[in-house]
Order: structure tokens, then sequence, then C-alpha cells
């Protein structure tokens, strides 16, 4: 029997009701006595009570904070392995194709930051071509409000 979060979607009430995995129970929310109410994805806590269990996820822990540690070093910020891959299988693939994930790695943040200059750039000769067309605008009003004060004074 597991504990499961549901709420009611009358009153929006969230509670807790225990029954097995298999079960369809037809839950009723204990505020409003609706019979409107869903599950609610919750996450779930898993407790290790043997100390061989416990250092056997700490080492395994462990390792692998040092196979990312290792891959920062080489110069692989962030490794996220696919669905279905480990980090095992990851670290091995980079460790025996070597410098060559590296070196595509250094390009595609060379590629990335070139693209950033570029767009620097155009964004630079766009704000400096609007500007100077604001600036002739500005001067085109300028010349025009001089003109009127001029004619009043005649």
């Amino acid at each position: 029997m597991a504990f499961y979060d549901y709420s009611c979607r009358e009153c929006d009430f969230v509670f807790e009701i225990r029954h097995g995995i298999n079960e369809k129970p037809n839950i009723v929310c204990p505020r409003c006595g609706s019979s409107k109410t869903f599950k609610i994805v919750s996450s779930i806590g898993i407790i290790v009570r043997s100390n061989r269990a416990k250092s056997f996820v700490m080492d395994e822990v462990k390792r692998e904070t040092d196979k990312r540690e290792e891959l920062r070093g080489m110069g692989i910020e962030n490794v996220v392995p696919m669905a279905g891959v480990t980090l095992d299988q990851v670290y091995g693939e980079i460790k025996r194709q070597g410098s060559a994930v590296k070196e595509k790695m250094q390009a595609g943040r060379e590629e990335n930051e070139n693209k950033r200059i570029k767009r620097s750039r155009e964004w630079r000769k766009k704000a400096l071509r609007i500007t100077t067309e604001r600036a002739k605008i500005r001067q085109e009003k300028q010349a025009q409000e001089d003109y009127i004060k001029r004619s009043i004074r005649l």
C-alpha cells in the first residue's frame, strides 16, 4: 500500500489517500464531498537502511562526480546522457575518442562565438543607421522650426 496525492477540481483541496498500486478507487474530496478528483504526480522518497547499500550508493555518486570533473578538465562542460545511455558509456566513449571530442566541442564554441560577434556587429550597424536617420529627422525638424520662427519675426 502506498500513499497517493489527489486534488479536487471543485475546491482545489489537495489530500493524501493510501491504496494499492493496482486499485482504482473512487476518490471523494474530504472537504467538499465532490468526486471530481485527480491524481497528482509527485516525487517519491527512497530510504536506504543498509550501511552496505548506503556506501554503494555514495561510492556511485562519487564516481560519477569524479568522471564529470575529469570531463570538465578536458574542456567538456555539460554532459547529459541521452535516454538509454549511462554516464559510464558516455565517459568511456569520450576517453576512447580522446581529443576528437574536445576539438569538436571547441569548434562548436568558436562557431557560436563567431555567430554572436556577427549578430553584435549587425545590431551595431542597424543601431547606427537608425541613429543617423533619427539625427537627420531631428535636424530637418529643427530647420523647419527655425524657418517658422524667422518667418514670424518678419
